[in-house]
């Protein structure tokens, strides 16, 4: 499971991190950061891939996916029609 992104309640300021939750070992860790930090996205697994995609700030038409296996992002196919 992983908890990505938002921002901060005290100062809008969004967040790039990314924790992933290990359910066998009941242990949270820190990931490979987004590549752009951003709020109100969805996000997706799929074939092994995590898909960050869409979002409130920044570039809505934006697709990130991650690689667990590498710890590695990369720039996705850009949404034909941006999502927030």
């Amino acid at each position: 499971m992983f908890a990505m992104g938002g921002f901060h309640l005290s100062d809008d300021g969004l967040i790039d991190e990314v924790d992933s939750y290990d359910f066998a070992a009941d242990k949270w860790s820190r990931v490979a950061n987004l590549i752009t930090p951003r709020r109100g996205f969805g996000a997706a697994s799929l074939g092994g891939l995590v898909y960050a995609v869409g979002g409130h700030d920044n570039d809505p038409g934006r697709v990130d996916v991650y690689d667990p296996a590498a710890n590695k992002w990369s720039l996705g196919v850009r949404l034909s029609t941006p999502r927030q």
